[in-house]
């Protein structure tokens, strides 16, 4: 026999009403249909009481009891960008200024898991780094890897050129359909290059999502200067923006962003050219006159007290002067200054 569903979960709940409300009734009279349900009741004292029609949504209670809160709805599913999609955000460190910005489709058979001779979507970024007139169309297949090139550009506070001219980061289904701004970054430079190194060639896309995952944890735990688990370098911005709305947000944007900047003070130490002393002058004289000798000197750590810094030179009646650039030890050099 074939019920209605609705009629069917009706009837229970009538029937749980009156064996609450009514224990010693000596008659029920029970009439279901499709739409409605009544029922009526005649005790000792001849009172009846009527039921309303119920529904299988209804709630049910019994006498003296709250009756329960309606169900919530569930939450609408999250609606996908319509395509074409114009893509936001930055890149930093930074700012990479008036630099080109390119979208390629992942090919893990190119070089950089990318076609440079290919770009399906071109845009720029403005004085601040921000991304400009990039837009997703319609027939790609995600993920995409987005390139931020600025090896022709120079910093427009230092007229010089960047350590990080380009900035890579791969945007997922995920990250898109997020409708958020996307940040290029040294850490998602580097977690994309260690996936690429522990994937290899022709892997499947997903393959490379999942690995990108993994390097950018690993990134974020061994440069990550201390920062939360809680920061994604992929997703979490390193700069405040209308997302970064609570105490937690802000925090984890301060975290990101010092880890941003703390390796790329690094680097950019690393890329300088080593020195190899400094340019000493040697004078004959107390009052730096009478130029005797000119040398470089690897170490300035001296201890002449009765001797001399050369044959060439008297005891006790010579000046020196040294010129170059010295560094503290184990201080990290930022343009100008320790």
């Amino acid at each position: 026999m074939r019920f209605n569903t609705a009629i069917t979960g009706t009837f229970y709940l009538l029937v749980l009403f009156l064996m609450t409300a009514c224990i010693d009734s000596e008659y029920v009279n029970t009439q279901s249909s499709r739409e409605t349900t009544s029922s009526a009741i005649e005790t000792d004292s001849q009172q009846v009481i009527e039921s309303q029609p119920v529904s299988a949504e209804d709630s049910v209670s019994t006498p003296g009891e709250e009756p329960a809160p309606p169900e919530e709805e569930p939450a609408p599913p999250e609606e996908e960008p319509v395509l074409p999609f114009f893509i936001t955000g930055a890149g930093l460190k930074g700012p990479m200024a008036f630099a080109n910005v390119a979208l390629y489709a992942l090919d893990t058979n190119a070089p950089g898991y990318y076609n440079a001779q290919a770009p399906i979507a071109q845009g720029n970024t403005d004085a601040y780094g921000v991304i400009e007139g990039l837009a997703v169309p319609g027939n790609v297949t995600l993920p995409l890897v987005m390139i931020i090139d600025g090896q022709d550009i120079a910093d427009p506070d230092t007229n010089t050129t960047a350590v990080f001219n380009k900035l890579v980061t791969l945007i997922t289904t995920d990250i898109l359909t997020s409708k958020r701004p996307v940040y290029a970054t040294p850490l998602t430079t580097l977690a994309f290059y260690m996936a690429q190194l522990q994937v290899g060639v022709a892997a499947p896309a997903s393959v490379v999502e999942d690995a990108v995952a993994i390097a950018s944890r690993q990134v974020s735990s061994t440069v990550g200067f201390g920062m939360s688990s809680a920061v994604d370098i992929l997703t979490t911005p390193p700069i405040i923006n209308e997302y970064t709305v609570s105490v937690a947000d802000q925090q984890r944007v301060a975290e990101h962003r010092a880890a941003i900047e703390a390796l790329s003070a690094i680097l950019h130490q690393m890329s300088f050219p080593v020195g190899d002393g400094l340019v000493g002058e040697y004078f004959d004289s107390m009052d730096l006159t009478q130029l005797a000798l000119t040398r470089t000197d690897t170490h300035v750590d001296f201890d002449w007290r009765k001797g001399t810094p050369d044959p060439a030179l008297p005891i006790d009646e010579f000046s020196t002067r040294w010129n170059g650039f010295v560094q503290q030890v184990g201080c990290v050099q930022t343009e100008n200054t320790c």
